[in-house]
C-alpha cells in the first residue's frame, strides 16, 4: 500500500491475475466492520475510519472542541463554558508548562 495514497488502488498481485484467469474468485481477507456514521464521516479518507471510536455530533458553535471534551467527560454538552474556564485557568497558572 503506498503511504501518499493509501486509497489508490494497487495492482493485482499475480495470485488474483492466476484465479481471473482460471475464472476464480481470488479469496479476500475480511475488512473491518462496517460502521454507520454520518455523511460527513464519508469525505474523509478510508484509511483513518479505523481510529474512529465513536462519532459525536456536538453543536458547531465554533466551540465544537469544548463541546466534544465536555461530553467525553460525562457532563452536559452546556457546560462547555467551564471546560473553557478550566482549561484557561490551567494554561494560566501553569504557562511554563506549556
Amino acid at each position: 500500500m503506498d503511504s501518499l495514497h493509501p486509497d489508490t488502488p494497487q495492482s493485482q498481485s499475480s495470485s488474483q491475475k492466476n484465479a481471473r484467469e482460471k475464472n476464480q474468485s481470488p479469496t479476500l481477507a475480511p475488512g473491518p466492520p462496517r460502521r454507520k456514521w454520518s455523511a460527513e464521516v464519508h469525505q474523509l479518507s478510508q484509511f483513518i475510519h479505523e481510529y474512529f471510536a465513536d462519532v459525536i455530533d456536538v453543536s458547531g458553535d465554533g466551540h465544537c472542541g469544548f463541546h466534544v471534551v465536555s461530553h467525553l467527560l460525562g457532563r452536559s454538552d452546556e457546560a462547555h463554558h467551564i471546560i473553557r474556564l478550566d482549561l484557561t485557568i490551567e494554561l494560566n497558572q501553569n504557562k511554563a508548562r506549556y
